[in-house]
């Protein structure tokens, strides 16, 4: 099975980043800009990896990550970190308990990146 990621971010920049990011080391992804595309794209496709933010119009990173954790198995249980510029770890730890997996803080280096990627392979 092919290793995917979502980049969900409405920052094009972000997207742009992350995405050579990934292209550069091999890694298949696709993008959605707000967290209802994102919410459509998993029932549409298989992911193993959601790199979410937190703060996007439409749908929240919050709000996508509940109506993810609401689909049916396996979908539900795709792992979802945020990529959030926040780094208040009292929001993290009530984030985790909205069903977010981990946390990776804007900015972020090459190396964080790929270390995350590489934890959920």
């Amino acid at each position: 099975m092919t290793f995917k990621v979502l980049v969900v971010d409405d920052d094009q920049e972000n997207r742009m980043i992350i995405g050579e990011i990934l292209e550069f080391n091999n890694v298949a992804y696709a993008v959605a800009e707000d967290g209802q595309q994102a919410v459509d794209m998993v029932i549409r496709d298989d992911y193993q990896l959601v790199l979410m933010d937190i703060m996007m119009p439409v749908l929240d990173g919050l709000q996508a990550t509940a109506k993810i954790r609401a689909m049916a198995a396996p979908k539900s249980s795709t792992p979802i970190v945020a990529v959030t510029a926040r780094r208040d770890l009292k929001a993290q730890a009530q984030w985790s308990q909205q069903g977010l997996d981990g946390f990776m803080s804007k900015p972020f280096s090459e190396d964080n990146l790929l270390a995350l990627i590489t934890k959920y392979r």
